[in-house]
């Protein structure tokens, strides 16, 4: 007797579970829900020589059963006249066996696991980049702004903006790790310090005694370092 079944329900769940399945997995585990529930198998007859597709079988069978007995009543279609009862179950599986198919399957896990991370962290980063790119660009916009505004400025933007906008091993910028940041007072003092240095060059020609190391010490000393 052949069934010529048009339609079928296909659940959301079997997708989902399919989602996690090898490329292997997917096709032996949905061709099994196809060929029984177009009445092509017999659902009793379903064995896999994968012990994870057996158990993700086992976990849907009553939802496939359960249709198919739904169909049969309302078609009024005997089942055990399409697939008559088998006398013993089958003891092996219909698929060919694969080969270590458990140890196959967690390997695949772990290397979709692993490109799943990858592609996570290479997320973050780029939202990060994105977002440090963002914030520089505001940071150096709104200094040029107001150096326009206050030309007096002008000797020492590029250096404060450089200066401001180092980062460190996590890429955070120096001015985000400060609480308040006014723009026309942290200048005044970057100006000042920058020309008390200028004039401690300068006044140090005249001064002898001064090594390299003290010279740094001074210049830190004056930056806030």
């Amino acid at each position: 007797m052949e069934i010529q079944k048009k339609l079928i329900k296909y659940y959301k769940s079997y997708y989902e579970i399919s989602k996690n399945l090898t490329e292997k997995q997917f096709y032996k585990f949905n061709m099994a829900i196809l060929k029984v529930m177009f009445f092509e198998e017999n659902i009793q007859n379903i064995n896999f020589n994968d012990k994870i597709l057996n158990l993700i079988w086992i976990s849907i069978k009553h939802s496939l059963q359960t249709s198919i007995d739904g169909y049969c009543n309302k078609e009024n279609i005997d089942y055990n006249e399409i697939f008559p009862p088998l006398d013993k179950p089958l003891d092996k599986p219909l698929d060919k066996p694969l080969d270590k198919p458990l140890v196959h399957n967690i390997k695949e896990e772990r290397r979709m696991s692993n490109i799943k991370e990858e592609r996570r962290m290479s997320n973050i980063k780029k939202e990060k980049k994105e977002n440090y790119e963002t914030k520089l660009k505001k940071f150096d916009t709104e200094i040029r702004e107001y150096v326009k505004s206050n030309t007096k400025y002008e000797l020492v933007e590029k250096s404060f903006i450089d200066y401001w906008t180092e980062t460190d091993k996590n890429n955070k910028m120096r001015f985000e790790s400060e609480k308040f940041f006014d723009y026309g007072k942290r200048l005044g003092t970057f100006l000042t310090n920058h020309n008390k240095y200028n004039n401690f060059k300068q006044g140090k020609k005249k001064v002898s005694g001064f090594t390299e190391r003290e010279e740094q010490a001074m210049q830190n000393f004056i930056e806030g370092k």
